[in-house]
């Protein structure tokens, strides 16, 4: 159990490579996030589950170390019940690149996944793919897309669903959909600033409860 009012894990590390494997974390002592990364390296989160933390259940805030890319790659995991966000990927004037594959968010107060390029300034970028993933029944966004123009993300084979504001929104950056199920939200997307949400028109996109806000951009398999 996490002491109450800090975070489960912080990793602070800026060499090698860290691998959580495996995990099992309960915020419901006090504690603030289950994860959070400060460091540059790259860190492996994998198979664990992570619920019922005041704050993120994953959270990621770490500021730019000039010419190094931290990567974070997460895989068969669970970010449930927290009190902000399942993950909030929101790296400061840094360079952030990585993977969610088999990633499950649901119940958290705010958005399922939270990717904020907005504060990665100075030439710091965002990348990110998202893969058979499930985002559900959270109080925000089911993935929530935030840039100024230097955030790209991939988003193939998962569902968004049943969130109570939009199944993604896409601010000021890039994502992309490919055969992903978006159903049964407030909205199933909206594009806001200068955003764009390409789809390879291969999706399924039904039942939402309110229309969606912009207009998808096709794009095509090459």
């Amino acid at each position: 159990m996490p002491t109450s009012g800090k975070p489960a894990i912080v990793i602070e590390t800026v060499a090698g490579a860290v691998q959580l494997r495996g995990l099992t974390l309960d915020g419901t002592s006090g504690g603030t996030y289950g994860i959070e990364f400060i460091g540059h390296t790259r860190v492996e989160i994998i198979d664990c589950l992570i619920h019922n933390f005041s704050a993120d259940g994953i959270y990621v805030n770490n500021v730019d170390v000039t010419g190094f890319t931290s990567t974070i790659i997460i895989s068969n995991t669970i970010s449930s019940n927290n009190g902000a966000n399942g993950i909030n990927l929101a790296p400061i004037q840094s360079t952030l690149r990585g993977a969610l594959d088999h990633v499950i968010t649901g119940g958290n107060s705010q958005s399922g996944i939270l990717i904020n390029g907005i504060n990665a300034t100075g030439g710091g970028f965002m990348d990110f793919t998202m893969r058979n993933s499930v985002s559900d029944d959270n109080s925000g966004d089911g993935i929530d897309v935030l840039g100024i123009g230097n955030v790209k993300v991939e988003t193939r084979d998962s569902t968004i669903s049943n969130n109570a504001f939009n199944g993604i929104t896409v601010s000021d950056a890039v994502a992309t959909l490919y055969a992903n199920t978006i159903a049964m939200n407030n909205a199933a997307f909206a594009i806001a600033n200068s955003g764009t949400l390409e789809s390879f028109g291969n999706n399924v996109i039904a039942h939402n409860a309110n229309a969606s806000t912009g207009t998808l951009t096709p794009v095509g398999v090459q």
